[in-house]
């Protein structure tokens, strides 16, 4: 079996970036798994509901990462995405940081490298049923 996908979403609004509190209590983008059947964008944008209550559109890819220090480590598509508003509460405690705030809070050290690459992305399209998240 190969490895997992996974999603995550980099969120500004206002100046600040969306980070949910995990469970091992690591700030993080929020994201998750893709289930089998998924589209990314589609596993992307339910993830953020799930965590944050925030109903997103999903613009494109930022990065596509896979960790080479985890054997078997997942491949982590990471889209940028806009609020489009609010559907519920969440089921992850989450909070609004600026930049800066993000370097003294996040737990994993490619979220900063992420949010700092937020402002370059590749719009997603589709050409004749084929989605291209990247295109160069």
């Amino acid at each position: 079996m190969g490895p997992e996908v996974i999603v995550t979403v980099v969120i500004r609004d206002g100046g600040k970036y969306l980070l949910v509190k995990e469970e091992d209590g690591f700030w993080a983008l929020p994201g998750g798994k893709v289930e089998r059947g998924e589209l990314l964008d589609g596993a992307a944008r339910r993830e953020v509901i799930e965590e944050t209550g925030y109903d997103v559109a999903i613009k494109g890819v930022i990065c596509v990462y896979q960790p080479t220090s985890i054997p078997n480590a997942p491949v982590i598509f990471t889209f940028r995405g806009d609020v489009q508003g609010r559907v519920g509460r969440g089921s992850l405690e989450h909070g609004w940081f600026t930049a800066n705030e993000v370097e003294n809070v996040a737990s994993y050290p490619e979220t900063t490298v992420l949010i700092k690459k937020a402002d370059r992305w590749s719009e997603t399209k589709v050409y004749d049923n084929l989605k291209v998240y990247l295109d160069f």
